[in-house]
């Protein structure tokens, strides 16, 4: 497919973060408060650098576009599960299949899973990642904040560690 065409598919998404995908594809954030999220995920990218992804099973809660899932791959994470409710999600987890696509991701996704039914995995993982804006749900929106702490807990290994 032409550099042109793929462009025209990522301009087609509304994206909350910003990707350059191979051959110059570039999507970018076109919200309003773009210049805010960019300060946030230089800080983020600050704290996550001093993490050591190597060989470590990774779950991304709230992936949205899977920005955060994808940078844990590249830093040698053995699996990573990219989570969100693309009910949720204003591109309908649009986004993130089409990063995993142009990126040639192996990561895992599961976009029909709340913070509540994260149970239903059955795994544990070493490393958790959730999404400012999910905590922010967490903290003003979410039924039961607790709730969805607990559900994060007991999917961490460390939560069974003795």
């Amino acid at each position: 497919m032409e550099v042109t065409e793929l462009q025209k598919q990522v301009d087609a998404v509304e994206w909350y973060h910003e990707f350059d995908f191979p051959n110059g594809v570039k999507a970018r954030s076109r919200g309003p408060d773009a210049a805010d999220h960019r300060k946030l995920w230089t800080f983020i990218t600050t704290a996550l650098d001093t993490v050591d992804f190597t060989d470590k099973t990774v779950l991304d809660i709230g992936c949205w576009d899977g920005y955060w899932s994808f940078y844990a791959e590249r830093r040698g994470a053995a699996r990573v599960l990219a989570t969100d409710d693309a009910s949720q999600n204003w591109s309908r987890s649009r986004g993130l299949s089409l990063a995993k696509k142009l990126l040639g991701s192996k990561i895992e996704t599961k976009t029909d899973v709340s913070i509540y039914e994260l149970g239903k995995l059955n795994r544990t993982f070493d490393v958790i990642s959730v999404s400012a804006s999910t905590i922010t749900w967490w903290t003003h929106l979410m039924p039961s904040p607790r709730s969805g702490i607990d559900a994060t807990r007991d999917r961490s290994w460390c939560s069974r560690a003795t």
